[in-house]
């Protein structure tokens, strides 16, 4: 890599008493360095996760580890962590409408199906399949003995 690179990426950990953290970053896994300066300017906590601008490694030691050095970081105020910490739950626990579709589909071919079934035949999470199985207004007896 040459020059400056924006990712995307999650703060995974504190770098000991150095007052850095360090990062990870999101499709590749690789490791981020982000400097006490960094921390400090950007607020950054772990958890965070942020678009950031970083750069090949200088230390050479270290690049087989943590191939990039973050050199800029938008600051991010607790109303900003607050609302992607919200936004990522709501991912996590709602189902995007083609989950959704696909458990309602095999729900109705399979009306005796459990929870771990589901999940093992669709790409819901239990907590997804659990979610929208207590959406059913009708009582279990009766919509898991219907015909499809």
């Amino acid at each position: 890599m040459s020059g400056k690179l924006q990712i995307h990426m999650t703060v995974t950990n504190s770098a000991g008493g150095s007052g850095g953290m360090f990062g990870t970053v999101h499709g590749s896994g690789e490791s981020c360095y982000l400097p006490a300066s960094i921390v400090h300017a950007s607020g950054a906590q772990v958890g965070d996760v942020s678009e950031v601008i970083v750069v090949e490694n200088p230390n050479e030691e270290c690049t087989d580890r943590t191939p990039y050095l973050v050199i800029y970081m938008d600051r991010i105020t607790a109303k900003e962590r607050a609302a992607r910490k919200a936004a990522a739950f709501v991912n996590y626990y709602q189902a995007t409408p083609a989950v959704e579709a696909a458990v309602w589909k095999y729900m109705l071919a399979n009306r005796n199906a459990s929870t771990a079934d589901v999940v093992a035949n669709t790409t819901a999470t239990p907590r997804q399949v659990e979610d929208l199985m207590s959406r059913i207004g009708t009582p279990e007896h009766v919509w898991r003995g219907a015909k499809p």
